[in-house]
């Protein structure tokens, strides 16, 4: 049942590829004009979910380059689509965990854009893609804020298509009173808009339910109307599978001859649209038919078809009950060398899915043959079966004791490490605040007492020579109060380096402003969010106040503006000026830029200088962060 559902999931995206290469040719025509507009993102968007069913390696290149493009032009709506069909190619793909880290972004910028109906649409396929990794609790949390968002945006197609996805959560499970009471009400609505694809599909899940429950005359009428509308709509992928379903429920009924013909028309489907997965289905169906009937050499025919399509497409569900299937059937008709080696197959699948009866399977190989030889190989199986079922509780008994102690010593390491980091941390902490304390007791109780003197000298010194030098002492003295005050910060640990790191930033550019002729326009927000290390903070700081130095005292400039903002996982710093701008070669840096790029060398950070004469300069910093926010 449950193999049966998820081929459903997956040959319903099927339908949205077939007959679609017209339009794929059309967007391949608007993406190759090369035109950076949204037209582009929305054939790239387009493109990407067409080819998530087929070919989902090109569905994820060209979801990239919409992403890429989308985001250069500034074009939020544009990024949540094409990141939200990346999500569904990983999906195709089997990268449940990848797929998620793009749904996450889509959803993101879904926010961004503020529209309910999309909305409702990303946290309803975020829901669908945590429902396949069987995480139920947020699959059904995801639904419901999907909910609110459809009701918001009075979308019923939206609505319904959130109902049936939470009733697969509850069929997944095992919540069947449940599963079909949201599949009933997706199914008014479907029926409401004339979606009859959706209504038939709901239609197939409730009588895969009723089949669980064991209800198989309900089973049947579900089916019967699943098909009666995969008929009127020619929908050849899912019909395969409805004429499978309801093939099973005949089976069950021992309909044998509404079970053979359900099979075989399940079959032509499948072979008519070339779906090869459900094929090997079907021949399987059709050879537990043969075994009902006693034909068993058509069953062992059907069976070995089965199977080899199912080897060759990774179906493991299919060759286990193929396996078994020609197990019994070469039992019957006294074949047991290939009965024990189906058998053998069967259960080394099984041991990773589910767990194979051998008892069962060697107590009815006993039933049907009295030879010496026959029963000596059935015993032998009977004997390794049961040393292997020994042995793999030993190795998992001692493999979980293994993997207990690895995870205690791991948490008693990992513990360890950061009381040592921690306490490193706080021995540092330590230091730095003593020698601020000391440098700002007593380095700078003096330096200021040298100011002050030097003032008093000032106002009584009457030679002009004399008067000179004492400007000078107290100018140096007030240079070095305003350096070691710089050292005292840089080295003091402060609760938000961030936000520190801000003010002060802001503090030296408007009084430097106040002492000028030139307007300032300073974007420094990030800084509050953003945490660097000492010497990032100390050399950027530095960096920064030697190039606005500059631009103030020797540009001319009319504007200079400061900006700094994250991208990439690295602080990005810009400051520009409309001033003179100089010829810049690497080779004619003063003491100034060589020591600006010396900074940045010493942590590691990009630095670019661009100047041109009679427009201006602009030096540019980037620091990678170690501690970046998903938020900047």
């Amino acid at each position: 049942m449950i193999r049966q559902w998820l081929v459903l999931l997956f040959w319903f995206g099927q339908i949205i590829a077939i007959g679609q290469s017209q339009m794929v040719d059309s967007l391949m025509a608007v993406v190759s004009r090369n035109v950076r507009d949204t037209n582009t993102v929305n054939a790239y968007r387009m493109l990407s979910g067409i080819l998530s069913s087929v070919d989902p390696v090109k569905g994820i290149r060209y979801g990239i380059a919409g992403v890429s493009l989308s985001k250069s032009i500034e074009w939020d709506k544009g990024t949540a689509g094409c990141l939200l069909n990346l999500s569904v190619n990983y999906v195709m793909k089997e990268q449940l965990d990848t797929a998620l880290i793009y749904v996450n972004q889509a959803i993101e910028y879904a926010h961004k854009v503020g529209d309910p109906n999309r909305l409702g649409l990303v946290y309803l396929n975020r829901g669908d893609l945590y429902m396949k990794k069987q995480d139920f609790k947020h699959a059904l949390e995801d639904c419901e804020v999907a909910l609110e968002y459809a009701e918001a945006s009075n979308n019923d197609d939206r609505r319904a298509r959130i109902l049936q996805t939470i009733g697969s959560v509850n069929f997944y499970q095992q919540q069947y009173p449940k599963a079909l009471d949201y599949y009933t009400k997706a199914l008014v609505l479907y029926e409401q808009l004339g979606n009859d694809r959706m209504a038939a599909i709901v239609y197939n899940n409730n009588g895969n339910i009723y089949k669980r429950l064991k209800d198989f005359q309900k089973a049947e009428q579900s089916f019967l109307k699943a098909i009666l509308l995969g008929q009127e709509l020619d929908d050849k992928v899912n019909l395969s599978m409805y004429h499978g379903n309801i093939a099973d429920v005949y089976l069950e009924e021992n309909q044998i001859s509404k079970a053979e013909k359900a099979a075989n028309q399940a079959l032509q489907y499948a072979r008519d649209i070339d779906i090869i997965t459900q094929e090997g289905i079907s021949l399987e169906i059709i050879a537990r038919v043969m075994l009902k009937k006693g034909e068993w050499s058509n069953a062992i025919e059907k069976a070995e078809q089965a199977k080899a399509i199912a080897v060759e497409n990774e179906d493991i569900n299919t060759v286990i009950n193929a396996t078994n299937l020609l197990a019994e059937a070469y039992i019957q008709t006294g074949q047991a060398t290939e009965a024990y080696e189906n058998l053998k197959l069967a259960k080394r699948l099984n041991d990773s899915i589910i767990h194979l009866q051998f008892n069962e399977d060697i107590s009815a190989m006993q039933a049907k043959f009295d030879v010496d030889s026959k029963d000596k190989e059935i015993k032998i199986l009977a004997q390794e079966a049961t040393i292997n079922d020994e042995k793999l509780g030993r190795q998992r008994l001692w493999l979980a004791l293994l993997s207990l102690l690895v995870l205690t010593v791991g948490v008693a390491a990992f513990n360890y490490i950061n009381r040592v980091k921690l306490n490193k941390k706080l021995q540092e902490m330590e230091l730095r605040s003593k020698i601020a304390a000391d440098l700002h007791d007593e380095v700078g109780s003096s330096l200021s007492s040298i100011h002050l003197l030097s003032a008093m000298a000032h106002n009584k010194e009457k030679e002009a020579g004399q008067k000179k030098l004492m400007e000078s002492v107290s100018t140096n003295a007030k240079e070095t109060i305003e350096k070691m005050s710089d050292i005292v910060w840089l080295i003091k640990p402060v609760e938000n380096d961030g936000e520190s790191l801000k003010t002060r930033m802001e503090k030296y550019a408007f009084d430097m402003r106040d002492g000028g002729t030139f307007q300032l326009k300073t974007d420094l927000e990030v800084l509050r969010r953003i945490e660097l290390s000492m010497d990032q903070r100390s050399n950027l700081y530095l960096i920064f106040k030697e190039a606005l130095n500059n631009a103030a005292k020797y540009s001319n400039a009319k504007l200079i503006e400061v900006k700094a903002f994250s991208e990439n996982k690295k602080l990005n710093l810009s400051i520009k000026d409309d001033g003179d701008g100089f010829e810049y070669h690497s080779s004619n840096e003063g003491n100034g830029l060589n020591n600006m790029r010396k900074r940045a060398e010493d942590i590691n950070a990009y630095f670019d200088i661009q100047s041109v004469v009679g427009q201006g300069t602009s030096i540019n910093l980037g620091v990678t962060l170690k501690n970046h926010p998903s938020s900047l």
